[in-house]
């Protein structure tokens, strides 16, 4: 048994998008009914979440989603889970963000990596956390654009070396460089630095992410589908509150107004060539003699 070192050095003018990244370019935004009906007072109420629909995730791969949710004049406190769009029978929990109130023409941008615990899910969802005004007012529905969603591929096996599980590793960068470390999301520091040195965990699978960004589709304006989207959005929702404002439309209709406006999926939209930020890996790893 011998040690082996080794640097991998990426430059960032190099274009590698299927050495890190494999764009999923098909998905369908929906909402889903939440599993539990909730009683108050006597009255019963159903919500939907938005989710975003796929043929299938697998438990042999790992994820990257990146998307962008309009602010409300109340927090969201999304619950995001994986689950099977047709059954409620099993769920995977990733994690819990929150969309602080606040201009509702701003839109935060989301991103996270997870990783499928089985073969039987479908469907990403944002279930969001109830609060009073979704009893009192109105049911919340949260505008969601669902910019992309790429697999993470390993550059242990196809930039080092295959098969092999590494010992020691240290990262040189970015501060905030996004990396997928057997299947966690993890970032630099802000000294742009990251070490796994004690030998207890071994890397099998590493790889570094980047979002991909939509080809510009207007000469003039250099808009996007989803800028122009995002823009379409904003001027309803202000339409509608003008409306309610003037008392053209009672409170009721105005929520269902601004209900009826969907989420939407750019997946399939026509990318930029992804360019993922200059890094340096020092790794170790053991090797049979």
């Amino acid at each position: 048994m011998s040690y082996v070192l080794g640097q991998y050095n990426k430059n960032v003018t190099v274009h590698d998008d299927d050495t890190y990244m494999t764009l999923i370019t098909t998905g369908t935004p929906d909402r889903k009914a939440s599993s539990d009906d909730t009683e108050v007072a006597g009255t019963s109420f159903t919500f939907y979440d938005e989710c975003i629909k796929v043929d299938n995730f697998s438990i042999s791969k790992y994820y990257y989603f990146h998307g962008k949710i309009k602010r409300m004049t109340s927090d969201q406190i999304f619950y995001i889970k994986l689950v099977d769009f047709d059954s409620d029978e099993k769920e995977q929990y990733i994690k819990t963000i929150t969309v602080s109130k606040g201009n509702i023409n701003e839109w935060v941008d989301v991103e996270f990596i997870f990783a499928p615990l089985s073969d039987d899910f479908n469907c990403l969802l944002f279930e969001l956390q109830r609060n009073s005004s979704d009893y009192k007012i109105g049911a919340r529905y949260p505008k969601i654009a669902y910019e992309e969603l790429s697999e993470v591929n390993n550059i242990i096996t196809s930039k080092i070396a295959s098969g092999v599980s590494l010992i020691k590793l240290g990262v040189q960068s970015r501060p905030g460089l996004l990396m997928c470390i057997n299947g966690e999301e993890i970032r630099t520091c802000r000294t742009g630095v990251y070490e796994l040195k004690n030998g207890i965990m071994t890397v099998n699978f590493f790889s570094v992410v980047n979002a991909a960004k939509e080809v510009e589709i207007d000469p003039e304006t250099h808009a996007t589908a989803m800028s122009i989207w995002i823009a379409d959005v904003n001027e309803q929702i202000e339409e509608i509150n003008e409306k309610e404002e003037s008392g053209e439309i009672d409170s009721d209709e105005a929520e269902r107004e601004r209900a009826a406006i969907n989420s939407e999926c750019f997946f399939g939209n026509e990318k930029q060539p992804r360019k993922i930020d200059s890094f340096t890996l020092d790794y170790m790893y053991y090797k049979a003699d």
